[in-house]
């Protein structure tokens, strides 16, 4: 508990994964009306941050390909977080790349 997750991602695609994933485990979801109360409403981490930190005008001068960068963080502040939902989400992704994800 108390650790800082900082992800640095190059392409709109990644940044959209790691967006989704701050944001469904750092906000206690909203549910409808109509459907069900969900039981597990966990916040997990603690964004600071919405928008991402991108580099500056000189860091892009010294450095071209750093323009597309763009740098998200959040503190973890509970232990007990499931992260299937996740997985499952984004599971056509890691079968591509072929990413090992153990439960």
């Amino acid at each position: 508990m108390g650790g800082i997750i900082a992800v640095v991602t190059f392409h709109s695609i990644e940044d959209k994964i790691v967006k989704f994933f701050f944001k469904n485990y750092s906000e206690t979801k909203n549910s409808s009306r109509y459907s069900p109360v969900e039981e597990n409403n966990i916040k997990c981490f603690n964004v600071k941050n919405k928008k991402p930190i991108t580099p500056c005008n000189e860091e892009i001068k010294i450095n071209p390909p750093s323009r597309s960068a763009k740098l998200r963080f959040a503190v973890k502040i509970n232990n007990e977080c499931n992260f299937e939902e996740f997985i499952n989400k984004f599971k056509q992704l890691t079968d591509i790349e072929d990413l090992p994800f153990d439960k």
